[in-house]
């Protein structure tokens, strides 16, 4: 499998488990949902990055609920 095939494969089953875990999927009730949280994609560093959307400010270090990448961490490999 090549490199952006494999990439792209990533991107759907964490973007599936992430709809999954967080119920991405209004309630059935028909009463109005509020506030989603902003998933995006960073090409800089290769991530899914998913913030706060009360948060007015996403450089903040709160903004960021989630992220992840395939490539390693390079503060995890500097660890060891």
């Amino acid at each position: 499998m090549n490199r952006k095939l494999s990439f792209c494969c990533s991107i759907l089953l964490a973007a599936a488990i992430f709809g999954a875990m967080t119920g991405c999927v209004g309630p059935s009730n028909g009463s109005a949902v509020k506030d989603f949280d902003i998933a995006v994609t960073e090409q800089e560093s290769d991530q899914i990055k998913v913030f706060d959307p009360r948060e007015a400010d996403w450089s903040k270090k709160s903004a960021l609920k989630w992220s992840w990448s395939r490539l390693p961490d390079p503060q995890m490999d500097s660890k060891a």
